[in-house]
């Protein structure tokens, strides 16, 4: 997989909802979102501004990515883990990182 290009890491969550919906659920969900969760932030680190923090907020600590230039924060694992829960496909990924790239063309 290459972690700098969109269509490559919406095509590894594509590959691990597939296995994991193949398996009836007999394997690990976390497992597989918390990869593509990881895979999809790394792609905007590599492909933007932001940078990996630890966030704090009235639900607890996560893992997002986060830009101090513009305050602008991502949740990684949380998208992937409620769009998993709908079984959508990875084009989220591909326009999410789209939208993320152009927000920072503004400034």
């Amino acid at each position: 997989m290459d972690l700098a290009d969109a269509d490559s890491v919406a095509g590894f969550y594509q590959t691990a909802l597939e296995s994991w919906q193949a398996s009836g659920g007999q394997t690990d969900a976390e497992l597989y979102r918390n990869a593509a969760g990881v895979a999809f932030g790394e792609l905007l680190v590599r492909t933007s501004p932001l940078r990996w923090v630890v966030a704090e907020d009235s639900q607890g600590r996560e893992l997002a990515v986060h830009s101090d230039r513009t305050n602008f924060l991502v949740y990684p694992l949380d998208a992937v883990e409620k769009r998993w829960g709908r079984g959508d496909d990875g084009e989220f990924i591909k326009a999410l990182t789209g939208k993320v790239i152009d927000h920072f063309k503004v400034y």
